[in-house]
């Protein structure tokens, strides 16, 4: 049962809100690591956005990222010592492989189109949480800001290059969980292993040769999935942690004669989410054993005659991080007690992917993810968001806000 709305959460615009997000996805904001053709960079989008909210009384202001792109950093300012942030990023990955990725439809109530789930459904129910805490007149005891950032699908920049200049008290990432509150937030290691083989003729290969590197780099795969670290399953409250793993080739030699030669090189991108510990050092230990036994498990393949290695230089740095886990706070609390007063109850959530929330808990600022969609719909081909999970975010966040900052200090 959906509990009757009063306060600040009243006053969001389901009308307003829907035709933002839709603004929203017309635009397309690749980040340019993942561009092909013309889609435009995350340029039309800031400066869409920084008219709408000077438009709202919003205070905005552009930040430069090195990495390339404006951070949009917009600010409602309160009369108390404390500062609560919403994060989120504007970039998203290509549309290449979605069909009329940027032009939004929507269907028995999910509006799809690149980005929706990914996370500007997120965005939008922030900036109408904020419009609606604006025109209410609640009387803020701190600052309301919204880091809207640059390249988080890639590197993190701009949200780094936010907290080089601000330090908030507390942050919500507005990264998809279904509406569930994320309490943890998985790390990651990415490297590429590299095998190699001779060529001879494929109906000569009697199991257990080494001469070919994509049957050497299967093997060593099948043994990931199999170690300990790897399918190790952590909890935290009454949430199931798990470890993912992806696996994509990245280079090969393959001839015309296909199966009737064997392959002398292959290489593979390696992806492993992996679950945190309770504190940073905790969760680095984790990393660090994993990666210990992913090397003893290629070295003793090289010493039964195969020639494979790790490699750590992915392009993409670091090559690994640690996740974290939000103790439940003061802080996360009246989180909690948003969502119960705007959906009738709560759940925690467990994020799979590696987000900007890490950045600001590593600062040490207490740090929530909640948001609309799901992880598993971003960077995908049929990529939407439930638009009554839109509007329900933006409920709670505007209910967060009036708890967090609109009726005491923390």
């Amino acid at each position: 049962m959906v509990p009757k709305l009063s306060g600040v959460a009243s006053k969001v615009n389901d009308a307003e809100l829907e035709q933002l997000l839709f603004d929203l996805l017309r635009i397309p904001s690749v980040n340019p690591k993942f561009k092909t053709g013309d889609e435009p960079a995350e340029t039309q989008i800031v400066e869409f956005l920084d008219k709408k909210m000077m438009d709202y009384g919003f205070e905005v202001e552009r930040q430069v990222v090195e990495s390339g792109g404006w951070n949009l950093i917009a600010r409602i300012r309160g009369d108390g010592p404390k500062t609560l942030v919403f994060n989120g990023h504007i970039d998203t990955v290509t549309g290449a492989n979605m069909p009329d990725a940027f032009n939004p439809k929507i269907k028995h109530g999910k509006l799809y189109g690149r980005g929706a789930s990914d996370m500007k459904g997120g965005i939008a129910a922030m900036i109408e949480a904020a419009k609606a805490v604006k025109t209410s007149g609640v009387k803020l005891n701190g600052d309301l800001v919204l880091s809207l950032v640059v390249d988080e699908e890639y590197g993190g920049t701009g949200t780094q290059k936010f907290l080089e200049k601000e330090k908030p008290d507390y942050a919500i990432i507005g990264e998809p969980t279904q509406n569930e509150i994320g309490l943890a937030q998985a790390g990651y290691i990415e490297f590429t292993l590299e095998s190699e083989g001779t060529i001879q003729h494929g109906s000569t290969l009697k199991i257990g040769d080494n001469s070919s590197a994509y049957i050497n780099a299967t093997k060593i795969l099948n043994g990931i999935l199999e170690l300990p670290t790897v399918r190790k399953v952590r909890h935290y409250l009454d949430v199931e942690m798990p470890n993912t793993v992806n696996f994509c080739p990245v280079d090969q030699r393959i001839f015309t004669s296909q199966a009737w030669m064997t392959v002398d090189y292959y290489k593979v991108n390696v992806l492993i989410g992996v679950a945190p510990g309770r504190t940073v050092a905790e969760s680095d230990r984790i990393i660090e054993d994993t990666l210990e036994e992913m090397e003893v498990l290629v070295d003793n393949t090289n010493k039964a005659g195969q020639r494979n290695k790790l490699n750590y230089e992915t392009g993409v740095p670091p090559y690994k991080k640690h996740g974290f886990i939000q103790p439940k706070n003061d802080f996360a609390k009246k989180f909690e007690q948003a969502v119960d007063q705007t959906q009738g109850g709560h759940r925690y959530a467990y994020v799979l992917s590696f987000c900007d929330g890490t950045f600001f808990y590593d600062k040490g600022i207490p740090t929530l993810t909640y948001g609309p969609g799901t992880m598993e719909l971003g960077h995908s081909s049929n990529e939407y968001v439930d638009l009554n999970e839109v509007k329900e975010a933006a409920r709670t966040y505007a209910q967060a806000i009036e708890n967090i900052l609109g009726t005491e200090v923390l």
